[in-house]
């Protein structure tokens, strides 16, 4: 251990020595390599802090958003007369995932006798969850498989699922 220390000290008291001899050379070295550290260190937290203003940003819009909603459900609570409306004016080619539309359908194929709605592509928004049971017409279905999904992100949120060639069953009738 002690020859590791008189090492070390040797080694120290030699620097010190060539920065005794040339002061000038390590003080422009020192001004030369600070700023540029500095530089290379603010520009790498830079886009860090960049990124995550953006996403605070949009997350505070998101908020904002949503207390609008719910000061408006507040203010104007819908009757069920309401809501029967706005159930039987529903798109016929939309889902819906807890009474929100949450993306369209193309080309549906029901097979009523095997329980089976097929359809060739459905177009989700980000917030159609396909794990669980959605919508569509007088059905509540649950998707069983599918050939490929396309998923797209913006800033970490999904905005948009596709899903091709995907094969339903039907769980039962909906009100």
């Amino acid at each position: 251990m002690e020859k590791i220390w008189n090492w070390i000290v040797d080694h120290a008291l030699g620097e010190i020595r060539v920065i005794k001899d040339a002061p000038i050379a390590f003080f422009c070295w020192v001004l030369i390599t600070i700023p540029i550290a500095y530089w290379g260190a603010s520009w790498r937290y830079s886009v860090i802090i960049e990124n995550k203003e953006s996403l605070i940003f949009y997350l505070q819009r998101q908020l904002d958003d949503l207390q609008k909603d719910r000061q408006a459900n507040a203010i104007y609570p819908s009757s069920e007369k309401e809501q029967r409306r706005e159930q039987e004016q529903r798109d016929p080619d939309a889902m819906y995932q807890l009474g929100s539309k949450v993306g369209t359908v193309v080309a549906a194929e029901q097979n009523l006798g095997e329980n089976i709605i097929s359809f060739k592509r459905i177009d989700g928004t980000g917030d159609f969850n396909e794990n669980h049971d959605f919508e569509y017409r007088d059905w509540t279905i649950k998707i069983e498989s599918y050939a490929d999904a396309f998923i797209l992100r913006t800033f970490g949120k999904t905005t948009q699922k596709t899903f091709i060639a995907v094969k339903t069953t039907i769980i039962g009738r909906h009100q």
